[in-house]
């Protein structure tokens, strides 16, 4: 809802007589989001329900995180990157810092992706799930369930909880998920109204950045369930990619990083590389 109203705003600045009504919609994510046992498909439990609703016409546009948003959409339906992009990196809330942890800490998080690289990179291997929106889980932390929870950061921007990020983790060693930050729009291919609307909210670099990460999770095959890490930013008149593929226990990776002026090319480059280097094998046996 929040990320809702803010493309509404957004929407009105530009277009000062047009009418926003906001529609509430419960997904299939949202109604797993108590339960621990609950898999997430990575086909797009957060957009199932929403996506009903832009085909039977009851809604016109859809906002999502970018990096809800599957790979592959439904026929007859586009997504487009809007706004500006918040902080893409993971905060680690209840502390400043993981060297501060015992390595039994119990840290909390859902992510295929955070879990694999906190046994990866920092050796923390008490890593146990946590469900709920962004204030259940920080209950759960202050009441003492948890010793550390890894969020993303422009989740707890977006909630005016500045004040709970103890660290932003390094993105150059914590690579963030593709499209983390990042607002999209849903909406039907054939909606020029709409089409133009989005057009307006459009930041250039920054959505051809998003599109490539995207586009490097396409084309491997991946989806929000795989431990990947794929971070694209505009830099020095072109682009710069990191990507990082893990085994589920975060034992093994493969990690790639390259420069080039054109973003599309740049993602071709990457999953060539990647693949080369054995990644889907990484995620594939997970």
């Amino acid at each position: 809802m929040q990320q809702a109203n803010y493309i509404r705003i957004l929407l009105q600045r530009f277009n000062r007589d047009l009418e926003v009504e906001i529609l509430g919609v419960v997904t299939t994510g949202d109604k797993s989001a108590q339960d621990i046992g609950f898999q997430m498909s990575g086909k797009g439990d957060f957009l199932k329900e929403i996506e009903t609703e832009l085909f039977a016409e009851t809604a016109d546009l859809a906002i999502h995180s970018m990096k809800d948003v599957p790979a592959q959409l439904p026929d007859g339906l586009t997504v487009s990157a809007i706004g500006p992009r918040l902080d893409p990196t993971d905060a680690l809330a209840g502390i400043d810092s993981l060297s501060n942890l015992p390595a039994n800490a119990r840290i909390g998080t859902s992510s295929s992706r955070r879990r694999a690289l906190l046994r990866h990179v920092y050796k923390k291997t008490n890593v146990q799930p946590v469900r709920g929106n962004v204030d259940t889980r920080l209950q759960k932390l202050d009441h003492g369930k948890f010793d550390a929870l890894v969020l993303a950061t422009s989740g707890l921007l977006r909630l005016g909880l500045d004040n709970r990020i103890g660290t932003r983790l390094n993105p150059s060693i914590f690579v963030p998920a593709a499209g983390q930050g990042q607002l999209a729009v849903e909406y039907r291919n054939d909606d020029d109204r709409i089409k133009k609307l989005v057009s307006t909210l459009e930041v250039p670099d920054t959505s051809l950045a998003s599109y490539c990460e995207r586009d490097v999770v396409n084309e491997l095959g991946a989806d929000c369930t795989t431990p990947i890490g794929v971070y694209c930013e505009p830099i020095d008149q072109g682009f710069h990619i990191l990507c990082i593929v893990l085994d589920s226990r975060g034992e093994h990776s493969v990690k790639v990083s390259f420069f080039d002026e054109s973003p599309s090319k740049l993602a071709k480059k990457a999953v060539r590389s990647l693949l080369s280097m054995g990644a889907r094998d990484l995620f594939e046996a997970a």
